[in-house]
């Protein structure tokens, strides 16, 4: 690749950064609530996060990931996972069971009687 290339992408992905998108809403909703300086671990993980993106795509990690099927599944049930657990572990999932309650107590009320 030559250097003039590289060197566009570099500014290029520097003025991308610059611009508000979901991390400014995070950065700025994190030092509202929190305060600035408990906000900046949050802000900082950003950027290492986004450092961490520009190096995976100026590898060409994308192109070989687009190629390959078996390599887009992956990448795409470990995000599955990833997010169930999330929801798991932060009690979005034990939410449900309350509404499994209720549904069972609406279906024995009922004139069927039937039990779930």
């Amino acid at each position: 690749m030559d250097y003039h290339v590289w060197f566009a992408y570099v500014v290029t992905a520097i003025v991308f950064s610059l611009a508000p998108g979901s991390g400014t809403v995070n950065s700025i909703s994190n030092g509202l609530s929190y305060g600035t300086r408990k906000s900046l671990a949050a802000i900082a993980g950003l950027q290492i996060g986004l450092a961490i993106h520009i190096v995976l795509v100026g590898a060409g990690i994308g192109a070989l990931v687009a190629q390959s099927a078996l390599a887009f599944s992956v990448i795409k049930w470990v995000g599955w996972c990833t997010s169930f657990g999330l929801a798991f572990k932060n009690g979005e999932i034990q939410n449900l069971y309350p509404l499994k309650r209720h549904m069972k107590v609406a279906v024995q009320d009922s004139c069927c009687a039937v039990r779930c």
